[in-house]
């Protein structure tokens, strides 16, 4: 848990919900004289929390279940028959309805859902603690939809697209990063939205393909990153699908047509005298992070995956790919000439463990991804300890791996080597030509940088 010394209380963040308990909570709890102090009430504190982590890991049914579970099958029915205003409506009305515990809040109905028909007018009607009768009425008494959903035909559990896609995304898990993951989640929850959970894969024609990106691109409220992103974890399952022989190919998958492009963004550098300050004014290993990002172009997460076998202590070379992209045959290996300063720092900071040659001071990693519990955890020490000497307006730490390959690309006779330095993957017949330069051509590079941050 998280300490906060005013009010003296303890925070602690979990799946969304944020739980607190103070000193005095503590004492009435355990009847004992707890000091009003970090250090003090730090065990009673974690005592608290397994309790009530232990209270919350029991599965209570939803109080709304039913309505969920019949919400869920007009949404289906709606995606699998075209109905735009069914998707609309119940499409809004689900997560409502998953997210209220104890009633739904007349508030979040009105910011919702409002002017969204008759089912919008009859939410709107729910009372805190208990559901509207009119609502229950809708969801439950149509005639209608009873007889929609009687005529739908029960597709196999086997051929659902709810059911293939967690499948795929276990295929795929082991070969991403935490991170990334997560993203390939919520990119895929899309195409599973879309086309309904319950769906039957073979759903996936030329004609929803073309439904599918008229429907993202048209999309106001996504960065045509994200919609790029969607289409091509989309694209990615659906061919999945069919080298499985669950469906043909939509004849359109691959087509150029329905391809999203991102934006170009000016790249967005620092001043080197800038970087020199954080190096001169950080202290301990910070000052080491920051010489490995402007030497070697690393990224918090490499630091923290540098391995004791990729130095070269005699030479003072660390030869390595990037974490992230470690399991592409096309990126390139680089050898980076680490600068005096850096090695030094590196020697002086070595660790003995046989995986992680940096760790913190308590010998954990200083960057770490995982999913836990369904939950993305992460944690970014080195950018902790960067928050702490970084002045208000002064740029992000991530920028000085930028910084560095920009002064290489403006420079005649280093610029082909700023993808090289990235450890990006060859683009074109000149990056391919270009991937195993001369060592000492890179080195050269690496020197020139050295006296861009530091002039003699």
């Amino acid at each position: 848990m998280t300490w906060v010394p005013n009010g003296s209380r303890w925070v602690r963040q979990h799946k969304g919900h944020r739980y607190v308990v103070s000193v005095r909570q503590l004492r009435k709890l355990t009847g004992e004289m707890i000091p009003e102090t970090k250090d003090g009430s730090r065990k009673w504190a974690n005592a608290w929390w397994k309790a009530k982590e232990a209270e919350l890991a029991v599965d209570v049914p939803h109080p709304h279940q039913e309505h969920i579970d019949e919400c869920k099958k007009r949404l289906d029915w709606a995606r699998a028959n075209g109905d735009e205003q069914g998707v609309g409506l119940y499409g809004t009305l689900l997560p409502i309805l998953e997210r209220s515990k104890d009633g739904l809040s007349p508030w979040l109905m009105t910011r919702e859902i409002s002017a969204r028909g008759e089912v919008g007018k009859a939410a709107l009607a729910v009372p805190s603690g208990r559901m509207s009768p009119e609502l229950v009425a809708k969801l439950n008494g149509d005639d209608v939809w009873e007889e929609r959903l009687s005529k739908s035909p029960a597709v196999p559990e086997e051929r659902r697209i709810g059911r293939l896609v967690p499948q795929y995304l276990e295929l795929r898990r082991p070969k991403v990063v935490a991170r990334s993951f997560r993203v390939l989640e919520n990119t895929t929850q899309v195409l599973i939205d879309r086309a309904g959970e319950n769906a039957d894969v073979g759903k996936i024609t030329e004609n929803f393909w073309r439904e599918f990106y008229l429907f993202v691109s048209s999309n106001e409220a996504w960065s045509d990153g994200w919609k790029k992103k969607v289409m091509v974890n989309a694209r990615a399952f659906v061919a999945w699908a069919a080298e499985e022989g669950l469906i043909d190919a939509p004849r359109n998958l691959r087509s150029k047509q329905y391809v999203i492009e991102e934006t170009a963004k000016a790249v967005e550098t620092l001043p080197p005298e800038l970087v020199r300050e954080w190096i001169e004014r950080a202290h301990g290993q910070l000052r080491l992070h920051l010489l490995l990002m402007a030497n070697c172009g690393m990224t918090q997460q490499d630091i923290a995956d540098v391995h004791p076998s990729e130095v070269d202590w005699e030479e003072g070379r660390i030869t390595r790919k990037r974490s992230k992209s470690k399991t592409e045959e096309n990126v390139p290996t680089v050898c980076y000439k680490l600068w005096p300063d850096t090695l030094e720092l590196l020697k002086q900071h070595r660790s003995n463990d046989p995986h992680h040659l940096l760790l913190t001071s308590r010998g954990s990693v200083w960057v770490s991804n995982e999913i836990r519990d369904g939950v993305l955890k992460s944690k970014d020490q080195i950018s902790v300890n960067f928050n702490r000497i970084r002045r208000a307006g002064e740029g992000s730490m991530k920028l000085i791996r930028k910084t560095s390959a920009s002064l290489l690309d403006n420079h005649p006779e280093f610029s082909m080597l700023a993808p090289l330095f990235l450890g990006h993957a060859p683009q074109s017949v000149a990056d391919r030509h270009y991937l195993k330069p001369a060592k000492d051509k890179l080195d050269r590079a690496l020197s020139y940088l050295h006296s861009c941050y530091f002039p003699a």
